[in-house]
C-alpha cells in the first residue's frame, strides 16, 4: 500500500461478510467476492499479498504469501487458496518460516521480531523477498515502520527450505538515522533468470532523504534500487541505484515487471504533501549478459493527467492518485488503483492530518488499460470495481496479485481498506477479496 494509507485507526471491527456481487448503483466490470477468511474466521488486517505459482510452491507452504497486523506488528504467513464463487478461505495458515519467531530462525532473522512484511515470491519458489523493521527502533516509532510505510525498514530474503537463511539485501539504513530518516517499499522480483543460470533481479523503492520535501515520509528523497540473487547459490549482485528522475526529489513506489521483463512499472508521488499527483510509469529495462545487472530506459507517463482526475473537498478538480500497476501474463493487460472521478466530502480524520486542506479523504476503485495505453483515447479503460457504491462507508483498493495459474489469468485477490462510518472513520478493515470476470 502506498505511504500515507496503511496505519491502522484507533480501533478496528469486523462487519459481516456482506457479497459485494451486487451493489446499489454498481459500474462494476468485475464480480467481487465476499471478503476472504482466514481459516474460516473474519480477516481484518490484511497486508500485501503474493500468489506463487502451484508447480513452484515449496513443501510445507501456501501458494498465497501475506502480511497481517498481528497485534502490535505485521507478520507474515502463507495460506492455501480454497473456495469459489463469492466464498474463499485461505487455509493452513504457516508462519513464514526464518524470520521473527517462527519456526527454523536463527541469526539474523531471529532479530526481525518487530514490523516484516511485504512479501515477494522469487519465480522458482526459491526465496521469499519482504522487508522488516530495524530491530532497535523503539515502539514510539511503530507506526511510521509499518510495511506499507516502510521508515527504518531493510529488504530482506528467506530461504523457503531449510536452513531458512535470511540475507539483507538493502545496505546504509540505519537507526538513529545517520542522516535524515530512510526506509523501503515493495521488493519485487524479475519474473526471468538474467546473467548467469538462475539469476533473478530484486528491485524495490528506497527513501534516500528529506530532500526538498516534507516529513512524515510523504516526501522526501527516493530513489529506486536493484540487486540480483542467485536462487541456487544464494550470491548477491551489487546494488544498482536506478533513480528515474535523479535531478528532482519524488517518492516512488514499485510494482512489477511486464511479463517479459522488459518494463517496469512504477509510480511517480509529488513531493507537496497537499497533492493527490500520482503518476503510473513505465520504463523499459536492460540486463547485462553476464551478470544480469539491470539498466533504466527513459520513464514514460502511463496515465495523462488528462484523463485522470478527481475532487477535493471544495468540489475543485484536481489530478487523481493512481498506484499500483501490475501486468498479467498473456496479453499483458494492466490492472490498478485509481481515485479518478472519487470525490471526498467528510472532515479531516485522525489520518489526514498530516495533509492540507485541499486534499480529498480518498476513495479508489480498481481499473484495466492495455499495457501500451493504446486505449486511452477509444474508452478502452475499464472500472473493475465499485467498492463505494456503499456511501456509508469509504473505500481504498490497493496492492494486490494476479493468479498465477492461466496463461492469461482473468482474476486476482485484490487488498481493500475501508473506513466507516465516513464521517467518522474511526473504524478501518484491512481484507481480501477475489475479483474475477477480469
Amino acid at each position: 500500500m502506498s505511504i500515507f494509507f496503511s496505519r491502522r485507526h484507533m480501533m478496528q471491527a469486523g462487519l459481516g461478510g456482506a457479497a459485494l456481487l451486487a451493489l446499489p448503483g454498481s459500474a462494476q466490470a468485475a464480480s467481487v467476492s465476499n471478503p476472504l477468511k482466514r481459516a474460516g474466521a473474519a480477516f481484518n488486517n490484511a497486508g500485501r499479498i503474493d500468489w506463487q505459482k502451484a508447480a513452484n510452491v515449496p513443501s510445507g507452504y501456501g501458494a498465497v504469501a501475506y502480511g497481517q497486523n498481528i497485534g502490535t506488528y505485521y507478520k507474515m504467513e502463507t495460506a492455501t487458496l480454497s473456495g469459489s464463487g463469492s466464498n474463499f478461505d485461505l487455509t493452513s495458515p504457516t508462519a513464514v518460516k526464518g524470520v521473527g519467531t517462527a519456526p527454523g530462525a536463527t541469526g539474523l532473522g531471529a532479530t526481525l521480531t518487530k514490523h516484516v512484511g511485504n512479501p515477494a515470491w522469487s519465480p522458482d519458489g526459491k526465496y521469499i523477498a519482504f522487508q522488516a523493521q530495524i530491530p532497535s527502533v523503539p515502539s514510539l516509532y511503530n507506526n511510521v515502520c509499518e510495511p506499507g510505510i516502510g521508515t527504518f525498514n531493510d529488504v530482506y530474503i528467506v530461504m523457503t527450505s531449510s536452513p531458512y537463511t535470511v540475507t539483507k539485501l538493502t545496505s546504509g539504513i540505519t537507526y538513529p538515522a545517520s542522516g535524515d530518516p530512510q526506509g523501503v517499499l515493495h521488493p519485487h522480483w524479475s519474473h526471468s533468470k538474467h546473467g548467469s543460470a538462475n539469476v533473478y533481479t530484486v528491485l524495490w523503492a528506497e527513501r534516500v532523504s528529506d530532500g526538498s520535501g516534507p516529513y512524515p515520509p510523504q516526501g522526501g528523497k527516493w530513489t529506486i534500487k536493484a540487486r540480483t540473487v542467485n536462487t541456487t547459490t544464494g550470491a548477491l549482485g551489487s546494488i544498482v541505484d536506478l533513480d528515474p528522475f535523479p535531478s528532482t526529489d519524488y517518492f516512488y513506489e514499485t510494482h512489477a515487471f511486464s511479463p517479459d521483463d522488459g518494463t517496469f512499472y512504477f509510480t511517480r508521488g509529488s513531493n507537496n504533501s497537499g497533492s493527490l499527483d500520482y503518476d503510473i510509469y513505465r520504463v523499459p529495462t536492460s540486463y547485462d549478459a553476464s551478470t544480469g545487472a539491470i539498466s533504466f530506459g527513459t520513464p514514460v507517463n502511463q496515465i495523462p493527467d488528462s484523463w485522470d482526475y478527481t475532487k477535493n473537498q471544495s468540489g475543485a478538480t484536481i489530478v487523481g492518485w493512481d498506484e499500483h500497476a501490475i501486468a498479467r501474463q498473456g496479453d499483458g493487460a494492466i490492472v490498478w488503483m485509481s481515485s479518478k472521478g472519487r470525490q471526498g466530502t467528510a472532515p479531516l480524520g485522525v489520518r489526514e492530518l498530516a495533509w492540507n486542506t485541499s486534499t480529498l479523504l480518498v476513495q479508489s476503485e480498481f481499473w484495466k488499460m492495455n499495457a501500451d495505453a493504446s486505449n486511452w483515447t477509444t474508452g478502452g479503460t475499464v472500472q473493475l470495481t465499485d467498492f463505494n457504491a456503499d456511501t456509508g462507508s469509504r473505500w481504498i483498493s490497493s496492492d494486490f496479485a494476479w493468479d498465477p495459474d492461466p496463461a492469461t489469468p482473468t482474476r486476482f485477490i485484490g487488498r481493500v481498506q475501508r473506513y466507516y462510518p465516513y464521517a467518522l472513520p474511526i473504524f478501518h478493515q484491512e481484507r481480501f477479496y477475489m475479483v474475477s470476470g477480469v
